[in-house]
């Protein structure tokens, strides 16, 4: 099987002579010039000497390019960016970009929310490679934290449908991990890093520890990362119970480069959480007399990957570059449960065992014409056991997904750029066909097949050197996967599931516009966007009820909806080294289903962030943020039933953070830092527990 995968870089810095910042680009995960890359040399966060105005990896298009001349909304974080946030999970990282919003129902667990969509409504890479499994669901999941946020060197968000280049899932947007990768030296050398991080309001630990090897030939890199959690302390002091978790992860890559210009690479990933429980299920929600469950642990949740990448640069007869990648991944969901009340445990085991491979061919047709085309292909298998225990007795009951159950893909795609005078254009086409057997006779007699043609088209105008609008038309799809065809089962608002092997694809139909300006001191990102959604997959009641009093559902495509926002982002940089930063997000959401019209579900409220840094000293750096968000009354019904949910609207809120760092010198930095400074007692719409209070951060971050 072969797949494409097809990204591109771009890098612009700006020193402290205040000099425009020069971009520096390259094909994502391709040989590069180190100065580009996070090395032993690097400077240490929030250095004086060296200010990143623009980093941007792009994963919009397939060639690379100035972010500045691509036709889409794109934010980054770089790496310098990780050790100034919350840094736990690698979702935190995501909080206060520009049209991300973060959810959280238990503190080893968190996703973004892009443009309003979540779940596997949004597609998930890690260097190019698909991480959404076929048992994804269209709601908040656990999945993206089995990623070690410190193994990666940036994190990309795409927002608006990329289904073209993607494929299915990639609706809202695509959020791409792109991981470090040690780079090649004239001379034999070691390098690396070192992060040591204590946070108050948690009692959370984090250490990691990363080792390079460079040489002119190959490179090699292996690193370690621990976290281990207490109860978490919310705004006024109470304790929330059942927040203690641990992670650990290793992370190792090796790559080679041949003499004819050839480079091959293996990379491998783990991260595992022994026992993190989920705390909406044990903690009485909104509404509720009691707690879903006296016990409920995913145990472990684990993720393991290992990935081949050859990078051929000699251009052949029908191409100048191209890209090979092979993939596989297990993700491990085991669960071990005891509902409320009841008189023995439900133990589970869920897997997903995906292969992926891709292949990428980039071919100039002229000066100001390029072609990228390929291949994208996976397989993924799921295995699902349940056994239920009473005393030392123990049988199998229905597991949640139908054993052995399995969903593939094979797509191919092409995207054309040119350019005109002052207009650049791209327009892409892709054709994929999914074969989808639930392994169940009874449901599905035969394999499930769907297809699906989707395209888009965008324009970019330079209105000077500095200044673009951009627009896109996109349609994005979603087929139904296992978890929306066969899931059976509890869900939580004493819900059963029932399957439905009858869905059909969503599909999701786009227009979004905007601004930029990249200048020599401030760079500012607007978008408005509009978007319809069509064959929603919904969770619909039967009318019917369990023998244990649960009501019924079953996953049906009954909703459409409507999205519309607005996104914006600014960064400054003025003399003396002074930063400024801010975002902006609004969405508006609403969903006809059947002819009843209501507010669209788990729709972020107004939110944005706002911050500044300045030097005090040679070896001193101070920094003040805030992030705010309105509160949100429109709800949904679906809103009104979830228990994480105030019935009555989750209330806004506006929380301060304040942080000091040591230099001593270039490489080695020390941050103290007051988080939540007010002690705010709040909680980010949609998620399962109030956020931490305020607390302490001591962090120690050294290259060497």
């Amino acid at each position: 099987m072969l797949a494409v995968t097809c990204l591109m870089a771009v890098t612009v810095q700006a020193t402290a002579d205040e000099k425009p910042p020069t971009p520096a680009h390259k094909p994502l995960d391709e040989p590069s010039d180190p100065s580009t890359q996070p090395s032993g040399e690097q400077k240490s966060p929030d250095s004086k000497n060296t200010r990143t105005l623009d980093t941007m990896q792009v994963t919009a298009g397939l060639q690379a390019a100035p972010v500045s001349n691509v036709a889409a909304a794109v934010s980054v974080i770089t790496r310098d960016e990780f050790f100034s946030r919350p840094n736990a999970l690698l979702p935190d990282l995501l909080r206060d970009e520009a049209g991300v919003y973060v959810q959280q129902t238990t503190p080893g667990q968190g996703i973004p929310i892009i443009r309003g969509l979540k779940g596997s409504q949004n597609l998930h890479l890690v260097d190019g490679i698909r991480l959404n499994t076929a048992f994804f669901r269209d709601a908040p999941n656990q999945y993206l934290a089995l990623v070690d946020p410190f193994w990666a060197d940036q994190i990309e968000v795409v927002r608006g449908p990329s289904s073209v280049l993607y494929g299915g899932d990639a609706m809202g947007g695509v959020v791409n991990v792109i991981t470090h990768r040690p780079q090649l030296a004239g001379h034999d050398r070691f390098s690396g890093e070192s992060y040591l991080a204590w946070h108050g309001a948690e009692k959370l630990a984090l250490a990691h520890l990363r080792m390079d090897f460079s040489a002119p030939t190959q490179a090699a890199s292996v690193a370690l990362s621990t976290l281990s959690s207490g109860q978490r302390r919310i705004g006024g002091g109470d304790l929330v119970p059942f927040t203690a978790f641990d992670s650990h992860a290793f992370n190792g890559k090796w790559l080679r480069q041949l003499n004819s210009g050839l480079t091959i690479g293996v990379d491998t990933q783990h991260l595992k959480q022994p026992a993190t429980p989920r705390v909406d299920a044990l903690v009485a929600g909104f509404g509720q007399p009691h707690p879903d469950a006296e016990h409920y642990l995913f145990s472990p949740n684990q993720r393991d990957f290992v990935h081949l990448f050859v990078e051929d640069p000699v251009p052949g007869a029908w191409f100048d570059s191209a890209r090979y990648q092979m993939a596989w991944q297990k993700i491990t969901d085991q669960r071990l449960v005891r509902k409320w009340q009841a008189s023995g445990d439900t133990r589970e085991n869920n897997q997903s065992r995906m292969i992926s491979a891709k292949a990428t061919w980039h071919r100039q047709l002229a000066k100001n014409k390029r072609l990228v085309f390929g291949l994208d292909s996976w397989h993924d298998r799921i295995g699902s056991h349940k056994w239920h225990r009473q005393g030392n007795s123990e049988h199998p009951v229905a597991s949640r997904f139908p054993d052995d159950s399995r969903m593939q893909l094979l797509a191919g795609f092409a995207e054309y750029r040119w350019q005109q005078h002052r207009w650049q254009w791209n327009a892409g086409v892709r054709h994929s066909r999914y074969r989808i057997d639930l392994n169940r006779p009874q449901l599905a007699p035969k394999a499930i097949r769907l297809s699906d043609w989707s395209g888009h088209l965008g324009g970019l105008f330079s209105l000077t050197d500095r200044q673009r609008l951009f627009a896109n038309l996109g349609r994005g799809f979603r087929p139904p996967n296992i978890f929306d065809l066969g899931q059976l089962g509890p869900r939580p608002g004493n819900r059963f599931n029932i399957a439905n092997p009858e869905l059909q694809a969503e599909t999701l139909y786009s227009l979004d516009f905007g601004w930029k300006h990249t200048g020599s001191n401030w760079h500012w990102q607007s978008a408005v966007f509009i978007s319809r959604y069509r064959n929603k997959i919904a969770s619909v009641f039967t009318g019917q009820t369990t023998p244990e009093g649960q009501q019924v559902v079953q996953s049906q495509n009954v909703a459409r909806v409507r999205l519309r926002g607005l996104e914006n982002e600014l960064e400054w940089y003025g003399p003396a080294g002074q930063r400024l930063w801010a975002t902006l997000n609004y969405v508006w959401g609403e969903e006809d289903s059947g002819g009843q019209v209501e507010p669209a579900d788990r729709i972020p409220p107004l939110n944005g962030a706002l911050g500044f840094s300045r030097p005090i000293s040679s070896r001193w750096h101070g920094t003040l943020q805030a992030r705010f968000a309105a509160a949100q009354r429109r709800l949904s019904a679906r809103d009104r039933r979830d228990a994480r949910i105030d019935p009555q609207g989750t209330g806004g809120f506006a929380v301060f953070d304040a942080y000091l760092t040591w230099h001593p010198n270039p490489n080695h930095s020390l941050r103290l830092g007051v988080q939540n400074l007010f002690d705010k007692r709040y909680r980010e719409h949609g998620s399962g527990l109030h956020a931490p209070g305020r607390g302490l951060l001591l962090s120690w971050h050294g290259l060497f």
